[in-house]
């Protein structure tokens, strides 16, 4: 009896030692890229499904989500088959547990999408969608909202998956700093504790684009912001959602004009941002700028070849407030007064002045409150990218000692004289008023591009490393507090802002990694970098 009494207990905590084993096997998913029936190329449409299916399905211990590159051979090797035979096909040879497969069809302005997630084994009914939408940017949320049924319905899963530090999936990677925290204090006043000394931080996937610019804003009006940013002919529309980075659309290509600058805002109070482009025409001499806004279905252009570059300041009580400046060609990028803009409900016009010419260009304007003043003051880069103050008479107060930013964005200045030859000159990069040690006194961020000429080669620029830098107000001047860790490449603009919507904000920078070749025809390569800088104010 003993003995029997022993086999039913070695039987039994065999049964449960193998249940147990069964359940904590993470169940296996192989996300299949979706078909696309469109007249148009819309593989960056594929590849974002595929990138933010696998990321919001994958969850630790529970969840694993087959490496892309595995599932598209797998899907390669299959042929002959469609539907739901081949999906369940290619997730045998992948040994998945479940396979997600499905369409994408546009036909004008509006998509088809027909989604499903198939249980390899047959052991639960398919879980699928069927919906039609009116834009292609509404294909997206859709998809989301398709994952978050597969984790609720299939998985079981209440909470979605929260982004800190890095991302999964193969839209991120982490890094460990080799300097202990990607925000370091200022090697010339180490005494101010530096914000986020978090040990990682997250990075987009490569870019093969060069990243002129970006702007940060819900341009869709979908509840959700966007990251705006354009490359020097096109502007892409992007989101972070559940721990993806994924391409919405992208529009406005050019053939012959050059991009140089980004902006949203919603100047004229119609409750949807505009997205300002400034932009250059082909041969850099002359601005030709335009607007953007979302009508339902699509990026509208409301402005077209505007003489006006434009620049959008976030004011620190979370007003915006539009700069524009009209260069003329013989007096160059910083002759020319900067306004503040109004909007006429038709166009955008210069209203009350900024600035005199030749003090500043718009690009590199801002406006804030510095120290323990009341007053805001107007501060910009001059045309030797030093920083300067301006005091109520638009008179400078003060100027830096150290040369910031640096941009290869350029614009040619033709002269009088046809025997003479045109002069480049380079537009300044962006600078920005924000409190990221939240003790009320406000820093002025900026980049800090290394060039290695030095700038001493007229019309020829190329930088080698980069970072990040706040500068305090101490009434005698603008002292550095924190910097980044340098960085390999150029810093071509920057936000800060809740970017990944977990209560705290973000530093968020446009990386080059390598610019374009100019002697030699070489393509561009940028990704995004997000760092927590000012801590959750969430519980």
């Amino acid at each position: 009896m003993k003995n029997i009494f022993s086999m039913v207990v070695l039987t039994l905590l065999t049964f449960f030692v193998g249940q147990s084993t069964v359940l904590a096997a993470p169940a296996k998913v192989a996300v299949l890229p979706f078909k696309i029936n469109a007249q148009e190329d819309l593989g960056f449409l594929r590849d974002g499904i595929q990138d933010m299916l696998g990321s919001r399905l994958s969850w630790d211990d529970k969840v694993v989500v087959i490496d892309k590159e595995a599932v598209n051979r797998a899907a390669q090797s299959v042929t002959g088959l469609s539907g739901l035979s081949r999906a369940l096909l290619i997730g045998g040879k992948l040994k998945a547990d479940y396979v997600i497969y499905g369409s994408l069809t546009i036909f004008g302005q509006n998509a088809s999408i027909d989604a499903n997630v198939a249980d390899v084994a047959g052991q639960s009914e398919p879980t699928s969608i069927f919906k039609q939408t009116s834009s292609i940017s509404q294909v997206i949320p859709e998809i989301n909202r398709f994952a978050t049924d597969i984790n609720t319905q299939v998985f079981k899963r209440s909470a979605a998956p929260k982004f800190k530090g890095a991302v999964p999936g193969e839209s991120s990677q982490q890094y460990a700093s080799p300097n202990q925290g990607f925000i370091l204090p200022s090697k010339s006043i180490p005494v101010m504790g530096a914000p986020g000394q978090e040990t990682t931080y997250w990075r987009s996937k490569d870019v093969d684009e060069l990243i002129v610019a970006m702007a940060f804003g819900d341009v869709n009006n979908d509840g959700v912001k966007e990251v705006v940013y354009i490359s020097e002919k096109e502007v892409f529309i992007s989101q972070f959602v559940n721990g993806t980075f994924t391409t919405l659309a992208q529009t406005a290509k050019s053939r012959t004009n050059r991009y140089i600058s980004v902006d949203v805002a919603d100047i004229d109070n119609n409750g949807t941002p505009e997205i300002f482009v400034s932009g250059l025409t082909g041969d850099e001499s002359k601005v030709s700028s335009f607007v953007l806004e979302f009508d339902g279905s699509g990026y509208k252009e409301i402005l077209s070849r505007s003489p006006y570059l434009y620049r959008v300041v976030d004011l620190l009580n979370g007003s915006q407030i539009l700069l524009g400046q009209e260069p003329v060609n013989d007096k160059g990028v910083f002759g020319s007064p900067v306004y503040r803009m109004k909007s006429t409900g038709k166009e955008y016009i210069h209203d009350e002045m900024l600035l005199k010419g030749k003090l500043a260009n718009v690009l590199g304007v801002t406006i804030g409150k510095l120290g323990d003043t009341v007053e805001n003051t107007t501060i910009a880069f001059d045309n030797k990218d030093y920083i300067r103050l301006f005091n109520n008479n638009r008179r400078a107060s003060w100027t830096g000692t150290d040369k910031l930013g640096g941009n290869i964005a350029r614009y040619l200045v033709i002269p009088k004289d046809p025997e003479s030859l045109a002069k480049p000159e380079y537009f300044p990069t962006r600078i920005r008023v924000f409190d990221t040690d939240q003790d009320g006194k406000p820093e002025v961020i900026t980049c800090a591009n290394h060039d290695i000429s030095m700038n001493l080669i007229q019309g020829f620029r190329s930088f080698s490393k980069s970072r990040m830098q706040a500068l305090a107000w101490d009434s005698l001047g603008l002292q550095p507090i924190w910097e980044s860790r340098n960085l390999s490449g150029r810093i071509s603009d920057f936000f800060l802002a809740d970017f990944d919507n977990d209560g705290s904000v973000e530093l968020v920078i446009s990386l080059i990694k390598k610019d374009k070749g100019t002697l030699v025809s070489t393509g561009a390569v940028s990704m995004l970098v997000a760092f927590d800088l000012v801590p959750s104010k969430k519980q």
